[in-house]
């Protein structure tokens, strides 16, 4: 059972929706709603630097969303990037 707190029950919402992880999996599928990651990062204090180990070739998730999204995700991809370089790990 997960603490009811509202974070946790968007996380697995969300984890739901894309699959767990929510983040990397909704940038792998090209599906990833800008309302969806404002939750997971903002909301849900998400990492966008934290995935690049997970994937082949350490591909970032804005690479990974550009990718494999449509045309309709520059909001997205927009905000991703502005994450990337605000919570970058030296």
């Amino acid at each position: 059972k997960g603490s009811g707190d509202a974070n946790d029950i968007s996380k697995g919402r969300l984890d739901k929706k894309y699959g767990a992880p929510a983040l990397l999996n909704g940038c792998k599928k090209g599906t990833l709603s800008l309302e969806d990651a404002k939750v997971l990062i903002d909301e849900c204090g998400q990492d966008v630097n934290s995935y690049l180990q997970d994937t082949e070739g350490n591909k970032s998730l804005t690479y990974l969303l550009a990718y494999n999204g449509r045309n309709d995700n520059d909001d997205v991809l927009k905000y991703l990037q502005e994450q990337k370089i605000y919570n970058k790990h030296d």
